[in-house]
């Protein structure tokens, strides 16, 4: 799910599941590009970005954790 708050304070939220595993950060972003592109976000300014992910697993504890970084310049 990703919600996007406008500066006017205006907010929108758009939503995808998916039935496939997302096991990288790769995948995880074409996703997010397509939520955001159903936005007005780049037309309208923007105050805020959420992203919540659900129907998380847990990790097998040997795999490092990974910080996910999103460049919101080039979408």
């Amino acid at each position: 799910t990703l919600k996007v708050r406008y500066t006017n304070f205006q907010q929108v939220t758009r939503a995808m599941s998916s039935e496939l595993r997302i096991t990288d950060v790769s995948s995880m972003q074409l996703m997010l590009s397509d939520l955001l592109s159903r936005t007005q976000a780049g037309e309208k300014a923007v105050r805020l970005v959420g992203v919540t992910a659900s129907g998380l697993i847990q990790k097998n504890e040997q795999e490092p954790q990974k910080q996910l970084e999103f460049n919101l310049e080039s979408m």
